[in-house]
């Protein structure tokens, strides 16, 4: 799955049962058709300014229909709204 995959080149071994816990319990609490995107945490900035990769220092994740469709790194200097990330709502972990 596109998200677990994402999480794993994301986040530390040590730190990602814990966030995948909490990320599937807040799927669950959401309505059927909602999407959330979900501030999981700060992370320490990695890969150029600029480019194809992602980069950021926000990790963010994706919950659409009840389900954790993709993990994205975020820059801090990107705004977190709800139009900005195609969503109907943004909550923190």
């Amino acid at each position: 799955m596109h998200a677990h995959d994402r999480l794993t080149e994301r986040v530390a071994p040590q730190d990602r049962a814990a966030l995948e816990t909490a990320l599937t319990a807040l799927a669950a609490r959401c309505k059927p058709y909602e999407s959330v995107a979900v501030l999981c945490s700060s992370v320490p900035f990695t890969g150029p300014l600029w480019g194809e990769e992602s980069n950021g220092d926000t990790l963010v994740a994706v919950i659409r229909c009840r389900l954790v469709t993709t993990v994205m790194l975020r820059r801090r200097s990107q705004p977190f709204t709800r139009d900005a990330l195609n969503v109907d709502r943004v909550t923190k972990l």
